[in-house]
């Protein structure tokens, strides 16, 4: 079974901006949505978004490199989110 990358994006309160919190990987949109859920339950999310990795569009930022250092993004994402200091 195929997997797609979701990127998770969410914020706590309203009025905070939206930020990257990791991503999931799943066979479709439904079982993202319950990964993130699962994933991500830390907090007590105001909003709560997946969406496909593919779909992003680059705004800014060299071409060639759209995700080719996400994992240490990610990494660092997930262990702020965590509370680790990772």
């Amino acid at each position: 079974m195929k997997k797609t990358t979701y990127e998770v994006l969410g914020r706590v309160s309203s009025g905070e901006p939206i930020r990257s919190v990791g991503s999931v990987e799943a066979p479709n949109d439904s079982f993202a949505t319950r990964y993130a859920e699962m994933f991500y339950d830390e907090e007590d999310w105001d909003l709560l978004f997946v969406v496909e990795r593919e779909n992003m569009l680059k705004v800014k930022g060299r071409t060639g490199h759209e995700y080719s250092d996400t994992g240490r993004v990610e990494e660092a994402a997930v262990a702020a989110v965590a509370g680790d200091g990772r």
